[in-house]
């Protein structure tokens, strides 16, 4: 973004999500689906930004095309920020990977009243949470995630399992039968309808026409 497009940028402050990681594109789609449902206005990006930004629109990144600075600055100059950052890699943390520099300076640009959403069991986003002043929410299977899934049955043509956050539980059935990989992936979708004060129960009843 040149010195034009962020002073545009800067007087709308438009409302930024970013999902970064695999599956970045079934996980934005997602997204969208659960805020047409609610009323919202969300809009994805792909590839070039856009030059004018709408303030009511609840704008969507997942192919950042290696705009990391770009995206540095958006999140930390939005009015309204969320990083979702699904799974990364395995275990395994290099400090000397480029694109895992970049991502950790951008956790360190989203301000205190942002959101960094992430897979509690993926080793370089649990470590990013040190170098991070924003809000911290993550899911998972394991019992210290803030959101978590019980009670998991997959069959030929369906899945149904449990979400557990704050203590209150929702059940889900999706019309497809998922892995782990997948669940994950929803999971990551519903803490964010949170972050957004979407209820867990008009999620669940719409997932039930969403088309996989």
């Amino acid at each position: 973004m040149n010195k034009y497009k962020k002073t545009l940028f800067l007087i709308s402050r438009p409302q930024i999500t970013v999902v970064l990681g695999e599956n970045s594109g079934f996980i934005a789609d997602f997204i969208s689906y659960i805020q047409k449902n609610s009323k919202l206005n969300p809009k994805i990006i792909k590839g070039n930004f856009p030059v004018f930004w709408q303030k009511n629109i609840n704008y969507i990144i997942c192919d950042i095309d290696n705009n990391y600075e770009d995206i540095a600055f958006m999140l930390e100059n939005s009015s309204f920020s969320v990083l979702v950052l699904a799974k990364i890699s395995g275990d395994s943390f290099n400090q000397k990977d480029e694109a895992i520099l970049k991502i950790i300076n951008i956790v360190k640009n989203i301000p205190e009243n942002g959101f960094i959403i992430f897979d509690f069991e993926d080793g370089i986003s649990r470590r990013m949470r040190a170098d991070s002043k924003a809000q911290i929410l993550t899911y998972g299977f394991e019992e210290n995630a803030n959101l978590k899934t019980s009670d998991i049955n997959i069959n030929k043509s369906e899945t149904n399992f449990k979400i557990n956050y704050e203590g209150s539980i929702v059940p889900f059935w999706l019309a497809k039968k998922m892995d782990k990989e997948e669940i994950s992936n929803i999971m990551a979708v519903l803490l964010y309808g949170i972050v957004k004060k979407i209820n867990l129960v008009e999620i669940s009843q719409s997932l039930r026409d969403f088309k996989f």
